[in-house]
């Protein structure tokens, strides 16, 4: 299917981040906006609406495209938390902005930012191509307790078709694109100790602090446990412990008042496997002894996948990685009962998310189509129609979900299995004088660090950084072909060279190079002012 339009990762989050999503608000505008994209792109939909505890209206949208089989399907979220404080005064949290080489928002990496990603990657593929189907699932509620896939779990029919399917499952959260194929689970405790108000020089009242007090300690004492047992340990995760966090109120504003309320909250994450039961039946048994009012709330397990999983093992293959890991927070892969294949993967530093300046990298989103390209293609068969739209530096339209865009191709992540038409890509280079010979096994030792460019499946441009030590890497191997070459393809795969040698924190990074003016675009310049045998340029 050809479709005139193919909205950029950066087209779209502009889009999405405009909607205010806070949680305690309405998201059926952003519901509607998400599907009227997918049926554009030809996606057949399912609404699940619901109105949530304090009667606000709510939606989640099921979309799916392809015949029956497998497949592959995408979950993300559209709620975001509340943006006060926000750090601009000239740009609100709901009116992105791009400055240098980021977009700020509220929502923009957690997680809009991932779903622009897909809508950009499924707008720019030969869907009529699809052997299996592809689906994308956006949820209301995940900030506040992952209400809105539970809706999805228990009235979807196309979930249904998921689980039936034994689908493999995406949540797109942000990992800055790392494979994980675990997080911890959530549970909270909030405890109520009931008084009466009365002057504290009286024998008035009841203060609730005296009820609460022996419940604190028993509190305390799991805390401490926890900490401490390896039992309630598990080392895949950092920190290894349940995180058990207390707090405390009693509501009282004057140091002379008997306090008429307390309240103790306490929430932990447990991991893979372990029954924490038995400590809740310590708090079940402190509360009642103490006379307190108990409730569990949120209550959602671990997730996790075998990372020896043929899942994991595809992941990491398609993107390039050696291994997968874990992380502590939580995503609404944990209440998606009756799928057995779920990874965490998506654009954006999860330490960026809930700031007051959240922002996603311009190179995140355009690395996020990339991937997200890769799983589809592999997933569910569909061959990419064109490269636009993947490039977030190029998108420069804000009309909503109609932005143009430039064909010029964006690099990507090289893998092991690139090491062979890499190798065949340079040859003409070598035999040209242009590049040093180099072997299929010297090649397969870049691409880690290494990054190409593709059209229509073929390799047009590669480059590597070799790591000497903390101090010194160099460019390896760049060369474009001939036919691209002045179109900016090259100066991307320098920037990205230069990003990856600051995410290994190497200090300098030189190129050897003929081509001294395009390297000194990209910053680097001569060791020495009447040196110029080679470049570098400071990563630090």
């Amino acid at each position: 299917m050809n479709r005139e339009h193919h909205p950029s990762s950066l087209d779209y989050v502009r889009e999405l981040v405009q909607f205010d999503t806070i949680s305690s608000r309405s998201n059926v505008a952003i519901t509607d906006y998400v599907d009227a994209e997918l049926k554009r792109i030809g996606f057949e939909t399912e609404r699940v609406d619901y109105t949530d505890p304090n009667q606000v209206a709510k939606s989640n949208v099921v979309g799916r495209i392809g015949p029956q089989g497998t497949g592959l399907a995408y979950f993300a979220h559209t709620d975001v938390v509340p943006a006060d404080p926000w750090f601009s005064e000239a740009h609100g949290p709901f009116s992105p902005w791009v400055e240098g080489d980021r977009l700020y928002g509220r929502g923009s990496c957690d997680m809009k930012g991932s779903l622009a990603c897909m809508l950009a990657t499924a707008s720019c593929l030969d869907t009529d191509q699809l052997t299996a189907p592809l689906y994308v699932v956006c949820t209301a509620d995940e900030e506040v307790g992952y209400a809105g896939a539970l809706q999805v779990v228990q009235h979807s029919r196309l979930y249904r078709e998921i689980v039936a399917a034994n689908t493999p499952v995406i949540i797109g959260e942000p990992t800055m694109l790392q494979v994980i194929h675990g997080h911890k689970g959530t549970c909270g405790i909030h405890a109520t100790a009931r008084g009466a108000a009365a002057h504290s020089s009286t024998t008035h009242g009841l203060n609730a602090n005296l009820a609460m007090i022996p419940f604190l300690e028993e509190m305390k004492a799991i805390h401490d446990e926890t900490e401490a047992d390896p039992a309630w340990q598990d080392n895949r995760f950092h920190p290894p412990t349940l995180s058990w966090n207390i707090g405390v109120n009693d509501h009282t504003h004057a140091i002379n008042i008997k306090a008429p309320q307390s309240v103790c909250t306490a929430y932990f994450r447990p991991m893979p496997g372990q029954d924490v039961e038995p400590l809740l039946n310590r708090v079940r048994r402190a509360a009642e002894a103490n006379g307190l009012e108990l409730k569990i709330r949120g209550q959602s397990p671990a997730l996790f996948t075998d990372p020896k999983s043929p899942l994991v093992q595809t992941a990491l293959q398609l993107t390039g990685q050696s291994s997968s890991g874990t992380v502590t927070y939580g995503t609404d892969g944990c209440v998606l009962d009756g799928l057995e294949q779920r990874i965490v993967c998506g654009p954006g530093d999860i330490a960026q998310a809930h700031t007051k300046d959240e922002w996603i990298s311009l190179d995140q989103l355009t690395m996020g189509v990339e991937v997200y390209a890769k799983f589809i293609e592999h997933f569910c068969g569909a061959a990419r129609l064109r490269s636009a739209g993947t490039s977030a530096n190029t998108a420069t339209t804000p009309a909503r979900g109609r932005g143009d865009s430039t064909d010029l191709p964006s690099p990507r992540g090289a893998s092991k299995s690139d090491a062979v038409p890499v190798h065949d890509f340079l040859v003409p280079f070598v035999e040209q004088r242009d590049l040093l010979l180099r072997t299929v096994e010297e090649i397969q030792g870049l691409v880690d660090n290494g990054f190409v460019v593709e059209v229509n499946g073929s390799i047009v441009g590669f480059a590597a950084i070799e790591i000497f030590s903390g101090k010194l890497a160099e460019v390896q191997c760049l060369a474009v072909a001939p036919a691209l070459q002045g179109k900016g393809i090259g100066k991307q795969l320098i920037q990205r060279c230069v990003q990856r040698a600051q995410e290994a924190n190497v200090t300098e990074l030189i190129a050897i190079t003929a081509s001294d003016a395009l390297f000194q675009s990209c910053g680097f310049d001569y060791a020495l002012p009447n040196q110029k045998r080679a470049l570098f340029i400071q990563t630090g």
